[in-house]
């Protein structure tokens, strides 16, 4: 059995668990596409409550943006040993489709892999788009 995936994940007794005890603050803000005229998420907020993430999406609409309402986001640290939180994963479950949103922090920008399954008249399709976001006010 491998007992780690790579060096940085080597656990030293210290480890507390998927996202618990994280300092959530790298990810905390609002954080606006970089593609000014998205037809995919504009915006997210994020905030901490409790220790833990919630998540709110924007996706592009014209007026207003469309919101996809709040759930609650996992935390992960880059290891075992890290106390920054750097990455999340959220799901969301409308109606219309379910989402996977997958995201990491990569030098001060915000990369969101969204994973979407589609369900319409013509069947179920299944999508993938990739955004990046700056944090608002930078």
């Amino acid at each position: 059995m491998l007992p780690y995936s790579r060096v940085l994940d080597q656990l030293d007794g210290g480890a507390t668990g998927c996202g618990i005890g994280l300092d959530l603050a790298p990810l905390v803000g609002v954080w606006v596409s970089t593609d000014k005229n998205t037809p995919g998420i504009a915006r997210i907020q994020i905030r901490a409550e409790a220790g833990t993430l919630r998540l709110r999406v924007f996706g592009g609409g014209s007026p207003n943006l469309l919101s996809w309402g709040e759930v609650p986001a996992a935390a992960f640290a880059i290891g075992p040993a890290s106390t920054q939180a750097v990455a999340f994963r959220a799901d969301y479950n409308f109606s219309s489709f379910k989402g996977v949103l997958a995201a990491y922090l990569n030098k001060r920008i915000l990369v969101v892999d969204n994973y979407k399954e589609v369900q319409d008249d013509n069947g179920h399709v299944c999508c993938f788009r990739r955004d990046h976001f700056y944090e608002e006010g930078e």
